[in-house]
């Protein structure tokens, strides 16, 4: 447990992100980050991208709290509503529950959150690093991995995937709970198979 029910209350679940007090959005919980990449500053708060997606009008951005882990979804990197695209094969996907029966996978097989890969120049940036907490954007709270997204521990790759500040590995939680170090170079046939709960294909040692 967080041990945050005080931060928790000061978020009215009735109303956008957008729409909530400044200690909600700009609350920054020390478990959020990686001290490999940076320290949880008060301070540090998204700069650029936190804007209502329905306006066109992009100066109106509202900081937020910073993390440095995402959920992981779709292998496509898209997260649509399940009427939209009802084959999608994530962990998350907007507007939809999963149960433990839903990961046909095996809940030890399938990735559920790990570290996200932020750009050295982008971090608070959107796209990348907008804030956690802000719905309206998946790309700031999600990474998928793919062979399309591989990992990445090089600080000046620009590419939206799951990365690390470590040497060489990445951190991801399974969704049996367990936390386990993939490394840099795992096939990325293997990383997207773990990235998916329900594709039924059998995945080999990594």
């Amino acid at each position: 447990f967080l041990e945050q029910d005080n931060l928790y209350r000061q978020w009215d679940l009735y109303k956008t992100y957008y729409e909530q007090n400044q200690i909600a959005q700009r609350t920054n919980l020390k478990i959020y980050f990686c001290p490999s990449r940076r320290s949880p500053s008060a301070n540090e708060l998204s700069v650029y991208g936190d804007f209502p997606s329905w306006l066109s009008n992009s100066s109106l951005h509202y900081p937020g709290g910073l993390g440095d882990y995402a959920v992981c979804i779709d292998r496509s990197g898209h997260d649509e509503s399940e009427e939209t695209c009802p084959n999608m094969y994530g962990c998350f996907q907007m507007g939809t529950g999963y149960r433990l029966l839903d990961f046909t996978d095996g809940t030890s097989n399938t990735l559920i959150v790990g570290e996200k890969h932020v750009p050295q120049t982008k971090h608070g940036y959107g796209w990348w690093d907008c804030s956690i907490y802000n719905g309206d954007y998946h790309q700031c709270s999600c990474r998928t991995g793919s062979r399309q997204h591989p990992l990445t521990t090089n600080p000046f790759d620009t590419g939206w995937k799951f990365g690390s500040r470590h040497t060489q590995v990445v951190l991801f939680c399974f969704a049996d709970g367990h936390v386990q170090a993939l490394p840099e170079w795992i096939d990325t046939l293997t990383l997207e198979r773990l990235a998916h709960r329900n594709d039924g294909w059998v995945i080999p040692n990594f």
